[in-house]
């Protein structure tokens, strides 16, 4: 019997990108973290639930600059690139939190990203929304689910783990509470460190991995919170305070931004203030569309029994680069969808 070939046969069109090993040893730590997901979750008593990811313009939700279309019987439809809005519908109707596990689309521009490691054009999406949650239980929710994900990964997939370059030991140090990041005061420690904002800044310095990076070493370089955007580089229905808003990233080296979220807004008229002012609009406009697109959901806000609401939307693969200590998101996934990817 002849030995089994390292590589699979036209892997990657006859690209030799990963060996036959290593592609089953990161099935298996995908495998045993979406396990632990999903049971993190039931034992949290936080519902699954199924959303589409054919939407109208609306349902782009993040950037309509990197939206996917499609002929879509007679008009146009798009690829979801986030559920939160069918999320906050389910919430409006259950009253009780829930998630989803979705797939997420964007067309990245990565020639000119310098962001491009740690993007893909087709992503798994943990995406959780809740009725009276604060900021502070964003927080606690989710570094006890990384916690929780980097239990059952060593105890499952230790060794596939450390096959892939991932450093058991290191993970199992992991305790939570994470640090919190005030963006003012990250701010501060990026230009002490010789970082400058763009000169396109206007709305307030969008951080990239590179910024994030840095933050996360200067705390340890361990998991941390980024708290109080400027509400200029925030979605639209996310509640503000005192200029800032109530949002929340979590930063995991060595990819950075690992996931977003916030507290909703519910006025309805300040929400459509909000949505007014975004850049968000002015991209949807050069697409075609207007603020129609949000009628409906601008008038889910004004139904009385929408309780206040908050959520995050976690990337599955840079959880995966957090496990396996990797900035190259390709490598998190068996079948990566990238500009350079399309498979089989």
């Amino acid at each position: 019997m002849g030995s089994v070939k390292p590589y699979l046969p036209g892997w990657g069109h006859g690209v030799e990108r990963i060996s036959r090993e290593a592609l089953a040893s990161l099935t298996r730590v995908r495998a045993e973290a979406l396990r632990a997901v999903r049971h993190f979750f039931e034992e949290l008593g936080v519902m699954e639930v199924t959303s589409s990811t054919l939407t109208q313009m609306s349902g782009s939700c993040e950037n309509p600059a990197t939206m996917f279309s499609l002929p879509y019987y007679g008009r146009t439809a798009y690829l979801a690139q986030s559920a939160q809005l069918q999320l906050e519908v389910i919430v409006a109707a259950l009253n009780e939190p829930v998630y989803t596990l979705t797939t997420s689309y964007r067309a990245e521009d990565y020639m000119l990203d310098e962001d491009s490691r740690r993007r893909l054009s087709e992503f798994t999406l943990i995406e959780v929304e809740a009725p009276g949650w604060s900021l502070e239980t964003l927080m606690r929710v989710q570094e006890e689910l990384l916690a929780a994900v980097v239990r059952r990964t060593l105890a499952y997939a230790r060794r596939e783990i450390e096959s892939l370059g991932g450093k058991p030991e290191e993970l199992a140090a992991l305790r939570p509470p994470f640090p919190r990041i005030e963006y003012a005061d990250a701010v501060r420690a990026l230009i002490q460190e010789g970082l400058k904002p763009p000169a396109e800044a206007s709305d307030g310095w969008d951080f990239g991995m590179r910024e994030e990076r840095v933050l996360i070493g200067l705390h340890g370089d361990t998991p941390a919170f980024l708290v109080h955007h400027p509400s200029g580089i925030k979605y639209f229905n996310m509640q503000r305070r005192a200029g800032a808003a109530m949002s929340v990233d979590l930063l995991t080296p060595p990819i950075g931004e690992t996931s977003g979220g916030g507290e909703r807004e519910s006025d309805p008229d300040l929400t459509a203030r909000q949505l007014h002012e975004s850049r968000m609009l002015e991209k949807i406009r050069l697409q075609g569309g207007s603020e129609d697109e949000f009628s409906w959901y601008l008038q889910l806000l004004r139904d009385p029994g929408l309780p206040p609401r908050a959520g995050f939307g976690l990337g599955f693969e840079r959880m995966i680069a957090f496990l396996l200590g990797t900035d190259d998101i390709v490598s998190c996934l068996e079948f990566p969808s990238t500009d350079a990817h399309l498979f089989p």
